[in-house]
């Protein structure tokens, strides 16, 4: 029989064909699967999110807005129109990393500093809160609390309150007890003096950016009375300016040198000016001069003043008309500011309690105040005071007469007096400047 013998050739041609498949199969499932073996973690990693960025190919919107993210000044912008809406904010602050400082910037910008209130003093221990804090409020004479602060060492505080309630009595601080800020824009004292009229000025020619100021000089500590004359040469002197804008006082029908000072430290970037007087038995005329007492000759750009008095019945009604007897203190009043620019007249007047309401009607006259459309002449000054007033008297464009009884009146009692007002004033309501408002 014949012997079949396989030579070598024929054997490895025999096996190359199976081996030659089995390579190709075995290449291509590894280039379409991927070898856990040979591949690398960051291969891996890659390929995992390539797949689920695959899953989320259909989703083009928010694959935008990751690809597009909103500018943080844009961010901030919006979060400040949400300043005064505290639970907005505190959503924004956990909605994302880059919202928080904005959203902590208006969260933490107000402390009020009071007895079992929070402690200034742990604020070094959160400097990420202190450096938000730009507005402060300090009652029950807790200052110190503040001044040995951190609060003090950053200065970032612009608006200052110092306030002692009404009822008790007022307290007395001194220079090294107030709190200096050098960027303190809006100064308040209420209920609070210092110990004498130079330290209250001393304290402010230190606040270069003060714009603001609110400031009681009814307590004794303030007794320099001085002249129109003293407060006139006083203002000529050289002295600190201050960029105030606002300046409130509370006075007596007497002022002393100390507003008069605040008012020359002003000088001509004074727009508004708010005097409250105190007093329970004063005269029309020291009041309605209290102006000329002031000086108002260095504030040039004016525009604004508010009288805020307190009247007894003797002087607000009367038997017999009171307009051409007290129609030049309107002349007085006017010619006493110097600024052009001078456009706005409010009276705010506090009428003692009467409960008769026909007696309001009856003798309530105030036809005086219509001088202020034109102001007559008053022998008691100058030719050139009354040229001025009654230049100041043209370019007014609003008087506006606030009225607050401290009796109980009903609404139609209020519209009578109201309407009982404006016929006594014929020559503003002509000119169509004037505004009435009566509440209690």
């Amino acid at each position: 029989m014949p012997t079949h013998s396989l030579d070598e050739g024929s054997w490895l041609s025999a096996l190359s064909v199976p081996l030659i498949l089995g390579a190709v199969i075995t290449f291509f499932v590894v280039i379409s699967t991927g070898s856990a073996a040979g591949a690398s973690p960051g291969t891996l990693r890659r390929d995992k999110r390539r797949r689920k960025g695959k899953r989320r190919k259909d989703d083009t919107g928010e694959r935008e807005l990751v690809r597009r993210d909103i500018p943080v000044e844009v961010v901030e912008h919006i979060i400040d129109y949400l300043a005064d809406h505290r639970r907005t904010l505190k959503a924004c602050a956990l909605t994302s990393r880059a919202w928080l400082p904005r959203a902590r910037y208006h969260l933490y910008s107000t402390l009020v500093v009071r007895r079992r209130g929070l402690d200034p003093y742990k604020l070094r221990f959160y400097p990420q809160v202190a450096r938000c804090i730009r507005h402060i409020v300090i009652r029950d004479g807790l200052w110190l609390e503040v001044t040995n602060s951190v609060l003090v060492k950053l200065g970032h505080v612009e608006i200052l309150h110092l306030s002692i309630p009404y009822g008790h009595m007022s307290s007395d601080i001194s220079p090294a007890q107030f709190p200096h800020f050098p960027m303190l824009k809006q100064l308040r004292l209420e209920n609070v003096a210092f110990h004498s009229g130079e330290q209250l000025l001393s304290v402010l020619r230190k606040l270069p950016e003060l714009s603001s100021l609110s400031v009681p000089l009814i307590s004794m500590n303030y007794s320099d009375a001085a002249t129109s004359e003293e407060c006139i040469t006083s203002s000529r002197l050289p002295r600190v300016r201050l960029p105030l804008q606002f300046v409130h006082l509370s006075v007596r029908p007497t002022p002393g040198r100390t507003a008069c000072e605040i008012l020359a430290m002003a000088g001509p970037s004074l727009t508004e000016l708010s005097i409250r007087i105190v007093s329970l038995s004063s005269g029309l005329r020291p009041t309605f001069e209290l102006l000329r007492t002031l000086d108002l000759a260095r504030n040039t750009a004016l525009e604004s003043v508010l009288l805020h008095f307190y009247w007894s019945d003797p002087l607000w009604y009367y038997s017999t008309p009171r307009g051409p007897r007290d129609a030049p203190l309107a002349t007085a009043l006017l010619g006493a500011v110097h600024s052009p620019a001078f456009t706005q007249l409010r009276l705010r007047v506090v009428i003692p309690g009467e409960d008769e309401s026909l007696r309001w009607l009856r003798y309530f006259d105030v036809g005086f105040l219509d001088a202020f459309a034109e102001p007559p002449d008053d022998p008691g000054l100058s030719l050139a005071d009354i040229e001025r007033a009654k230049e100041r008297a043209k370019g007014l464009r609003s008087l506006r007469l606030e009225f607050k009884f401290t009796c109980a009146l009903a609404e139609p009692e209020l519209s009578r007096i109201r309407e009982h007002v404006g016929n006594q004033l014929p020559a503003l309501r002509r000119r169509n400047i004037l505004e009435i408002e009566c509440t209690q």
